[in-house]
């Protein structure tokens, strides 16, 4: 995983969980405002606990997405890379293949349609 992606994982991180302090102290204040009430502190450790169960998953999944998307991204370049280092019979029957998938995802996409 390139320095990149894993500043931008420990961003994307970071914001989540001003988000989740931004939206815990706005619930409280919303309920607070429309109901006349306090939360309890264990309802709020409740409340706290199932946002924070919310948040890890959504984290992970985030993190997930984006070691994806440096491994496909290196393989992408390993694959230029070795299309660049081809000889040029072999350029030829790619550019063919290619053109044909392209082809073949426009008939795909017309008979879904």
């Amino acid at each position: 995983m390139s320095t990149e992606s894993l500043y931008a994982a420990v961003n994307e991180v970071l914001k989540k969980l001003v988000a989740e302090a931004i939206a815990a102290e706005k619930c409280m204040k919303i309920v607070n405002r429309t109901t006349g009430k306090k939360i309890t502190s264990e309802k709020m450790d409740e409340i706290l606990v199932s946002a924070k169960e919310e948040l890890q998953e959504s984290v992970l999944e985030g993190v997930s997405q984006v070691i994806h998307n440096d491994e496909v991204l290196e393989g992408m370049v390993k694959l230029k890379n070795l299309i660049e280092g081809s000889p040029k019979e072999v350029k030829g029957m790619i550019s063919t293949l290619s053109k044909g998938t392209k082809y073949m995802t426009h008939v795909t996409l017309i008979a879904d349609s």
